[in-house]
């Protein structure tokens, strides 16, 4: 990827063209990808990933597949719940090992948090975890996710390996990843970000963005390939998941996990998001700050809220100012390389 000048993004009133928000299912300590024995049912936990389930999907799955092994051989029949993208995900890893596959879920994309994540591959702290153990896992989690994207039909699953524009100001953790991504993002820094109107200086690697409007259709269309079949369904305790028609259930209910188990250490992290008008120049993602800008296909989509939420507040909308907020933040940074706002 060349580091010749790229376009500044147009950030005019009139280019915004929705904004909505999403809910990270969080949790303190890591991701949970664990066996727990409920009413003589094996649950196999596959949730907690901390805002950045896109990212660990694939290492996470397969991960939870072993876990599963252990416990069913192939061609046995596994029930999973939920249906984001780490469901979906875990069920394309046992699809593969011959397993038959059914998944339960109140609702399938584009229904889903999966759908509106920004999806830049990035695995944020939140998801590695306390532990030493924990950190190995996380090491075998993001390999075999680097790989698993690496090795995807670009143009078939909206899979673009991009340059990421860093300030010095963001904590970032690239430092912390195994060597072999360490490699392969080809981190270093310029003096300048080659955007006009910017003199500031970054660092700049290069990792996939995933464009979830065209991820998840086509995850799907490989699950109904290998007869993956969906069952309309909500669950309120551990109790209910156990009563699933299956040897073994995988629990990814993401958010919902730390309701229906109990388990307090599950939180949610609510970030609102402006969406802009495809812009085709734009080809680089950015981070300054507490906030960032990720092109899709279908336009730019800005953030940089992180709003942890309570049981109270875990359906609540963030105010107006919180897209205002955004907006702001971007037309400060980006200056003069930005387009007036309309009066």
């Amino acid at each position: 990827i060349s580091t010749d000048q790229f376009a500044a993004p147009d950030l005019r009133d009139d280019a915004v063209t929705a904004r909505y928000f999403g809910v990270r299912p969080c949790r303190r300590g890591g991701p949970r990808i664990e066996t727990e024995i409920v009413r003589g049912r094996p649950i196999v936990h596959q949730y907690g990933h901390g805002g950045a389930g896109v990212t660990l999907s694939w290492g996470s799955a397969v991960e939870a597949a072993a876990l599963v092994g252990a416990i069913v051989a192939p061609p046995g029949p596994v029930a999973i719940a939920g249906s984001g993208v780490i469901g979906l995900s875990t069920a394309a890893a046992l699809t593969e090992r011959g397993y038959d596959v059914t998944i339960h879920a109140r609702a399938m994309p584009p229904g889903t948090t999966s759908d509106v994540a920004a999806a830049m591959w990035w695995p944020v702290a939140t998801a590695r975890g306390e532990t030493s153990a924990s950190h190995a896992r996380f090491d075998r989690i993001v390999i075999e996710s680097w790989r698993r994207f690496g090795a995807m039909d670009a143009e078939r699953y909206g899979i673009a390996r991009l340059p990421v524009f860093e300030t010095p100001d963001v904590t970032q953790m690239m430092h912390d990843l195994p060597d072999e991504i360490l490699r392969a993002s080809r981190t270093t820094t310029v003096d300048r970000i080659p955007v006009p109107g910017l003199s500031v200086g970054a660092r700049r690697f290069e990792t996939y963005r995933i464009d979830m409007s065209r991820y998840l259709p086509a995850l799907l269309d490989d699950l109904r390939a290998r007869g993956v079949r969906w069952v309309e369904r909500s669950f309120d305790t551990l109790d209910d998941l156990a009563t699933l028609d299956a040897p073994v259930v995988v629990n990814c209910l993401g958010l919902d996990a730390g309701r229906v188990g109990a388990d307090d250490a599950v939180f949610g992290v609510r970030g609102a998001l402006v969406r802009l008008a495809a812009q085709p120049g734009v080809r680089y993602m950015m981070q300054f700050g507490e906030s960032y800008l990720i092109p899709r296909e279908g336009g730019v989509v800005l953030g940089g809220t992180w709003d942890v939420l309570t049981p109270a507040t875990i359906d609540e909308p963030p105010a107006p100012a919180a897209y205002d907020g955004i907006l702001a933040a971007h037309r400060r940074f980006f200056g003069a390389g930005a387009a007036t706002p309309s009066a």
